[in-house]
């Protein structure tokens, strides 16, 4: 079985995600800040007439946070009914790859915490790390249940 994979950077790293989960990206936009939201959630943007909570992905994956560049985007994902906003660095392309192209995280990694992790994908000399959403996004869907 294939997989298409929306891959975006973060921290000079690959990570992607099934693009049926995507709904759009789009540029960064003026995000409003809330009380009382997780560390993760930098707030909420108005899409088309939609109030979404966005979460700062490297923030959430316990990378260092760095000023937002012409390249940085929200990337919009579709999860359980609710529509969140992704902060990345880069969106870089969509591929497709075959399940022989991606290992388990079991079989490659045992000592580290790997609950975000759902693969490693192999995409000729480099590696895009397949973001679990329903571990990374549980923050978000709960915030999102507050807004």
């Amino acid at each position: 079985m294939d997989h298409q994979l929306v891959v975006f950077g973060l921290a000079e790293e690959l990570f992607g995600v099934e693009i049926e989960a995507v709904e759009s990206i789009i540029k960064i936009q003026e995000i409003t800040r809330l009380p009382q939201m997780p560390a993760s959630i930098c707030g909420v943007i108005n899409l088309r007439g939609h109030i979404l909570p966005v979460m700062d992905l490297r923030m959430r994956l316990g990378l260092p946070s760095t000023p937002h560049t012409p390249h940085s985007r929200i990337v919009i994902i579709n999860h359980v009914q609710n529509k969140i906003g992704m902060m990345v660095d880069s969106v870089e392309e969509v591929v497709i790859l075959s399940d022989d192209a991606i290992e388990s995280v079991s079989s490659i990694i045992t000592t580290i915490n790997s609950e975000f992790i759902e693969g490693i994908a192999k995409l000729d000399d480099r590696l895009i790390v397949l973001l679990n959403l329903e571990t990374v996004l549980a923050t978000a869907m709960e915030s999102s249940e507050m807004i």
